[in-house]
């Protein structure tokens, strides 16, 4: 019981800050970075895509989130990465991004890219971290 209490309280916290990013009037003023890419349809349509990334913000003690969005004109993705200090959030939040992105192009049967070659985003391996 107490799991799905948790649960429950977890969505509620992501809705009431996700909520806060779309009450801005512009998206790019509060963003620190943003990517741009194409996504093409299996049927050769191409549409434009903005990956926006805001500044982490402390929640409390450990607790650090990195917002980021997903737009285009047909669907958007508003996710976040949690972590323990800003550096942990950031870099899960490209994580998640990536993540996002080609679950995205299964879902809408398609293919972003850059420059020509696939999105290319950078997405965190074993090999990230060195080893002790």
């Amino acid at each position: 019981m107490s799991s799905l209490k948790k649960s429950r309280s977890r969505r509620m916290r992501k809705k009431l800050f996700v909520g806060e990013f779309l009450s801005y009037p512009d998206l790019a003023k509060h963003a620190i970075a943003r990517r741009d890419f194409e996504f093409t349809f299996a049927d050769g349509r191409v549409i434009d895509v903005q990956v926006w990334v805001w500044q982490p913000t402390e929640l409390g003690p450990h607790n650090w989130r990195c917002s980021f969005l997903i737009q285009t004109a047909h669907f958007q993705k508003l996710s976040y990465g949690d972590g323990d200090d800003s550096m942990q959030a950031l870099l899960l939040a490209t994580h998640k991004i990536s993540s996002h992105l080609s679950a995205l192009e299964n879902e809408f049967d398609g293919r972003f890219s850059q420059y020509g070659a696939h999105h290319g985003f950078p997405a965190l391996t074993v090999d990230t971290f060195p080893s002790s």
